[in-house]
């Protein structure tokens, strides 16, 4: 949204984990990016594993 186009999937089907950060990044005043990250993936069971996109 941030970036002001469509989504790639819909909002309201979205699956996301409790402990997934999405992060903006910023030279001075300009927005260059975003990152995803997942610190605690490893701990989803195995049969949630896959079923998460990330940035979804």
């Amino acid at each position: 949204a941030y970036e002001k186009e469509s989504f790639v999937h819909d909002p309201r089907k979205r699956q996301c984990t409790l402990a997934s950060i999405t992060s903006l990044t910023f030279d001075g005043d300009e927005y260059v990016g975003f990152t995803y990250a997942e610190p605690a993936g490893h701990l989803l069971p195995e049969n949630l594993d896959g079923k998460f996109v990330g940035g979804a």
